[in-house]
């Protein structure tokens, strides 16, 4: 798929990431170039069927978490809305990775939906959720500022 730049290919073997099958069989150093290889609407459609509020969320856990952070491409809002949705409802419990990586991911959210994002995390979140909630808002709203600027 890497060698090809083949798309199918690429999205064929993402979803096998995710099992503990598939660490065995591929390579996680060529993650990020399979990956990015990848159409927005087929990681969509990977997010949407991974996520399930409180049965299968993004914990630490989940792999899918490796890909979105390789993916480094605009993301659409349907996507963004599942990731960071699912990040809200466990900002109360302790995560060390998924709240790491939540910086890293307001550089491709849509910048539109930083006020969305700005309300529904934990009224005490935990452990370094603060300071990565605090971050990933300041990265989004810097993003829509610049949107809005770039507009006049």
């Amino acid at each position: 798929a890497q060698a090809a730049r083949d798309a199918a290919w690429a999205e064929a073997m993402a979803p096998l990431w995710l099992t503990a099958q598939g660490q065995k069989v591929l390579d996680a150093d060529h993650l990020e170039e399979i990956v990015m290889l990848m159409r927005v609407e087929k990681l969509e459609a990977l997010v949407q069927t991974s996520i399930k509020p409180l049965v299968s969320e993004l914990d630490d856990k989940n792999r899918l978490i490796s890909l979105l952070e390789k993916y480094e491409r605009p993301w659409t809002a349907k996507m963004a809305r599942a990731v960071v949705q699912s990040a809200q409802r466990q900002s109360g419990e302790m995560r060390y990775y998924l709240s790491q990586v939540l910086p890293t991911f307001a550089r491709w959210l849509p910048p539109e939906l930083a006020a969305e994002f700005a309300s529904g995390w934990a009224a005490e979140p935990k452990g370094y959720w603060p300071d990565k909630i605090n971050d990933f808002q300041m990265i989004l709203n810097f993003r829509r500022e610049i949107q809005e600027a770039l507009s006049k």
